[in-house]
């Protein structure tokens, strides 16, 4: 399954949503069990920050690409 950022964004904000409705809550601290919801909700917002730190990996590995193209496009016309 391939998921955009925004798209697990909003299964975060359903999730939180069903939560809030099943009356579940979030939990921190030590000794405290996390909730099944709530892991998942974690565990998707881990793979968005990972998904959009790629995004900006990618965008910084296409400009370089491109003025290296240039680059050396320029030195076969000279």
């Amino acid at each position: 399954m391939t998921c955009s950022p925004l798209e697990l964004l909003k299964l975060q904000t359903r999730l939180k949503q069903i939560a809030e409705q099943e009356n579940i809550l979030f939990v921190s601290g030590k000794g405290k069990k996390k909730p099944e919801i709530q892991q998942i909700y974690e565990e998707l917002e881990h793979c968005g920050n990972r998904l959009m730190e790629y995004k900006e990996c990618f965008g910084i590995m296409k400009n370089e690409r491109c003025r290296l193209i240039k680059r050396t496009s320029e030195s076969i016309t000279t």
